[in-house]
């Protein structure tokens, strides 16, 4: 079974010529030092984008809401028209 723990090491030397690795050291520390350190910079700008992103979303749904309830009242009035009765006049002169 492989092991996931990151490794970080110079290849530098590796690349240019094919020499040896000059550093290598575990990346836990590491890792786990920069990732606290960009969720204390990220962190508070993500939660207020996170609500802005809510707030957006929920004006919309409700756009879309009284949009699809003015188009129901009118469907109603329509509807309530056709079913009127039709009265007739005759507008001649008599």
């Amino acid at each position: 079974m492989e092991n996931h723990i990151p490794r970080y090491s110079c290849n530098r030397a590796w690349m240019d010529n094919g020499g040896a690795h000059c550093i290598a050291f575990g990346g836990l520390r590491v890792d786990d030092a920069i990732e606290e350190s960009l969720l204390g910079v990220v962190g508070p700008g993500a939660v207020a984008a996170a609500t802005a992103a809510a707030k957006g979303a929920r004006e919309r749904r409700d756009q879309v809401r009284d949009a699809l309830s003015c188009d129901l009242e009118a469907a109603r009035y329509a509807a309530d028209c056709a079913f009127q009765p039709i009265v007739i006049t005759d507008s001649r002169p008599s």
